[in-house]
């Protein structure tokens, strides 16, 4: 007979793993069950639709997935991406009102990704301000910025280009623009992170910056590249975004934020190690969109979804701190 000690043994591991991964696994069964009320859903090309979708949540949660893993998944949050998101459609979208063509707007937009990071990274790094509200500051600035340029409307230029609408809706082969953008990112992202030098030292100071500091790790200058890095994802996201629209909603991607944070907690949920994980923060973004996609294909309202959201991500980052119980216990 099995021992009462063995049987405690077991079913504590049993709820380790549940705690570990059980926001996950509820969202699998959620999608399951969605696939068997509407079948169609989960069928190959509708399902390709909403990965497309996804796309611009994945970009953002990669871009996370760099300031997470340079700061510490408690404090590498960087709340201005939706807000850099919707200016940066802005500016695309009003460069192309004024007659540039797209490859300019396109490195003009970049650029204006690499100055935003520069300020959040100057600010967190050098002002030493918390990330959380330095990247609130910056948040608020590019609100305005962005007001300043629409004058509080949507952007719809009369001059849309089939070439500006290409990098939403046409396909390279059979595989559409968006997702063989975020694939080639995705792998340049892949490799920086977890086969380069940069990635190594930006994991270990966000494990731990004292000890990375002693090791004669340049922590300054790895934790202003995270920021730069998820600012230039966010602003390649904004183009996609533009092109989706036909144009640029006023702070139409601020909603992204939330779903981006989340998809980046997801994807440290699944990971042995439990640190930041760019294949995770993919996978998250997708699962994410894919139930979104999925309430609504089955008739739920929006408004049930946008609380479902905020169940999710209370209870990935509660699991997150569970996960890391002994790192916090330390501390």
């Amino acid at each position: 007979m099995v021992s009462m000690a063995v049987k405690k043994e077991r079913i504590g591991k049993f709820l380790d793993i549940i705690g570990r991964n059980g926001v996950v696994i509820v969202l699998v069964i959620i999608l399951v069950v969605i696939g068997i009320i509407e079948p169609t859903f989960l069928q190959p090309r509708n399902y390709f639709e909403v990965i497309k979708q996804s796309v611009i949540l994945a970009l953002l949660a990669i871009g996370l997935t760099f300031t997470m893993a340079g700061e510490g998944i408690d404090m590498g949050i960087d709340l201005s991406i939706g807000a850099e998101v919707s200016f940066i459609a802005v500016l695309f979208s009003s460069l192309i009102i004024a007659g540039s063509t797209n490859f300019i707007a396109f490195i003009i937009c970049l650029a204006a990704g690499v100055v935003i990071g520069c300020i959040n990274g100057f600010v967190a790094v050098n002002l030493k301000v918390v990330p959380f509200i330095a990247t609130l500051g910056t948040m608020y600035i590019l609100r305005g910025s962005e007001l300043l340029i629409s004058k509080g409307n949507p952007l719809q230029p009369s001059n849309v280009t089939r070439d500006y609408l290409a990098i939403y809706y046409e396909k390279f082969g059979f595989i559409p623009y968006p997702i063989s953008i975020c694939i080639l990112v995705a792998c340049i992202c892949f490799i920086a992170l977890y086969h380069t030098r940069l990635g190594m030292e930006l994991f270990a100071t966000g494990f731990n910056m004292k000890a990375s500091m002693t090791s004669g790790i340049n922590v300054k200058m790895r934790r202003f590249m995270a920021f730069i890095i998820c600012s230039l994802l966010c602003a390649v996201a904004g183009i996609i975004f533009a092109s989706k629209m036909s144009g640029a909603p006023v702070h139409g991607a601020e909603k992204l934020l939330m779903d981006a944070i989340a998809a980046a907690f997801i994807g440290t949920v699944l990971t042995s190690d439990r640190r930041p994980s760019l294949i995770g923060s993919v996978v998250g973004a997708i699962l994410l969109e894919s139930i979104s996609s999925g309430f609504l294909y089955i008739g739920i309202s929006y408004n049930y979804i946008s609380m479902f959201k905020g169940f999710v991500m209370i209870l990935v980052v509660a699991s997150v701190l569970f996960i890391n119980k002994d790192r916090y216990t330390a501390m």
